[in-house]
């Protein structure tokens, strides 16, 4: 081997190194309270210029949210505020993992990886499907495909259940 092509490997794996690192960092930096530097509490003014404030229409009237990137842009978010404070974190990035669970996975997919997590499936307020795990973290799941119906007779709607997408991980 040459030495150009010797400095060129070392170059190369140096850099697959560091990618590792940052990805290994970005699962880290996940909890209940925060995802990197975005937490739960924080004043909404404490939100980067880069968020972008969406207004939102509700059957209680008109509220708002944001929308942004954390973790050096590499993770989409959506916070929501309440009184001025950060009260709920959704991360809604369709490429983001942590550990084995992936936003666009299939709902029997991620069963099977948290068995133990709370199920919440309920017709009310517009419809909630999600599961929650011990650490408090909530897997929220995509409606698109879920009628009335199945909230009410969910065991004739099984297979739209089972392949219902994860579409965000809440704080």
């Amino acid at each position: 081997m040459n030495k150009v092509t010797t400095i060129l490997f070392i170059f190369l794996f140096a850099l697959l190194c560091e990618v590792d690192s940052a990805q290994a960092e970005t699962k880290l930096l996940l909890t209940s309270k925060n995802i990197c530097e975005l937490h739960l509490g924080s004043k909404e003014e404490e939100l980067t210029a880069d968020f972008k404030k969406i207004t939102v229409y509700t059957e209680a009237g008109e509220s708002y949210k944001f929308n942004g990137r954390v973790c050096n842009s590499s993770i989409e978010v959506e916070a929501e505020p309440i009184n001025l404070i950060i009260s709920k974190i959704s991360i809604i990035d369709t490429e983001f993992c942590f550990g084995k669970l992936c936003i666009g996975m299939k709902f029997s997919e991620i069963k099977k990886l948290i068995p133990n997590a709370n199920l919440f499936f309920s017709g009310e307020g517009g419809g909630i499907f999600s599961l929650e795990d011990e650490s408090g973290l909530s897997f929220v799941f995509s409606l698109d495909e879920i009628t009335i119906d199945c909230f009410v007779n969910p065991q004739t709607c099984s297979s739209k259940i089972e392949s219902a997408k994860l579409i965000a991980i809440v704080i």
